[in-house]
């Protein structure tokens, strides 16, 4: 039931955010898109911006846990690269209201959203950055490749795609779009 409630509450929030930006959402009304009192949404994340964060850890959460389990297997770059492709495209698509509103507001409130973000995303961010270097010195990856550039590369490309505005119907499908980003992009830091 107590985990019901706050998967309620960062459901509720996660949309709240998305429609009203970080300043204009407000505690009472999350509350009453999860249907709880607001002193339960306090009891369970302490403020907005605690709510704030867990919605952005919520957001990443499966992320990190396929990169953990990538490394502790040993698996093969192209194979993690999927995997983690496969899992941050699916979220961006989801989440892709919030995103937009989040980018909109990390220029408008940096303050109140920058901390936020960066103690949740640097360091899923440095552990792939890691993990790319891990695979340059096996080799799997060219000696000349600039391994943070490659990965803001590559995450942008499902980024991008994931939540710039729809302009008209595509001829592919998030797995198609997905399988020849990575297969692009493999090929382009192989040795």
């Amino acid at each position: 039931m107590k985990s019901d409630t706050r998967l309620r509450i960062l459901e509720a929030a996660e949309q709240t955010f998305a429609r009203s930006g970080w300043l204009g959402a407000t505690t009472q009304e999350i509350a009453r898109g999860a249907k709880v009192n607001e002193v339960t949404l306090f009891r369970h994340f302490g403020n907005k911006n605690q709510l704030f964060v867990a919605v952005i850890e919520r957001f990443i959460a499966e992320r990190r846990q396929v990169v953990d389990e990538a490394v502790a297997e040993h698996a093969p770059l192209e194979e993690v690269l999927a995997r983690y492709a496969e899992v941050q495209h699916r979220s961006l698509l989801k989440s892709a209201g919030f995103i937009r509103t989040l980018m909109a507001e990390c220029g408008r409130h940096p303050k109140e959203t920058s901390a936020a973000i960066q103690g949740v995303v640097k360091p899923l961010r440095n552990q792939l950055l890691r993990l790319l270097k891990a695979a340059q010195k096996r080799g799997e990856i060219r000696a000349g490749v600039d391994c943070e550039a490659a990965l803001d590369l590559f995450s942008g490309m499902f980024f991008t795609q994931a939540v710039k505005p729809r302009t008209g119907k595509v001829g592919y499908t998030p797995d198609k779009y997905r399988a020849l980003a990575v297969a692009v992009f493999v090929r382009g830091i192989r040795p």
